[in-house]
C-alpha cells in the first residue's frame, strides 16, 4: 500500500510537469489564435449557427406587420372621426346660418352665434363689426 500511496503523489507531478511543457510561449499563442481570413466568394454558414438570427428576423417581421396593422386601424379610425368632425361642422354652421336667416338678420352682416353655457338659457347673435 505504501508504494501505491507513494506512486500517486508522483504521477500527480509527472502531470504537472507536462502541462507546464504543454503550454505554448507567448509568441506559439499569437501564431495560433490568428484566424485564417477567408476570401472565398460565398462562405457557407452551418444553420447551427444562424438558427437563432433566422428566429429573431421571422419574430421582427411578426412585429413590424403587427406595428404596421396597427396603424392601419389607427389611422382608419382617425379618419372616421375626422370626417364625423367635419360633419357636425357642417350642420352646426348650416343650422346656424338657416337660424339667422329665420331671424331677420341682414345676410351681409356678419354675427356670432353665442350659444348657451347651460341648458335652458337663451342664445343670442352678436353682431361682428370689422
Amino acid at each position: 500500500m505504501q508504494n501505491q500511496e507513494n506512486t500517486a503523489p508522483e504521477a500527480d507531478k509527472e502531470e504537472v510537469k507536462e502541462e507546464k511543457v504543454e503550454q505554448p510561449t507567448a509568441d506559439t499563442e499569437t501564431q495560433e489564435e490568428a484566424p485564417q481570413m477567408r476570401t472565398d466568394e460565398i462562405v457557407e454558414v452551418e444553420w447551427e449557427d444562424v438558427e437563432q438570427l433566422y428566429r429573431i428576423n421571422t419574430y421582427s417581421k411578426q412585429v413590424e406587420s403587427q406595428l404596421a396593422d396597427v396603424c392601419l386601424r389607427y389611422e382608419k379610425a382617425k379618419q372616421t372621426l375626422l370626417s364625423r368632425l367635419s360633419e357636425c361642422e357642417t350642420f352646426l354652421f348650416n343650422s346656424g346660418t338657416s337660424l339667422k336667416d329665420s331671424h331677420g338678420i341682414d345676410p351681409n352682416l356678419t354675427y356670432e352665434l353665442k350659444l348657451p353655457k347651460q341648458e335652458g338659457e337663451k342664445a343670442f347673435f352678436l353682431r361682428k363689426d370689422a
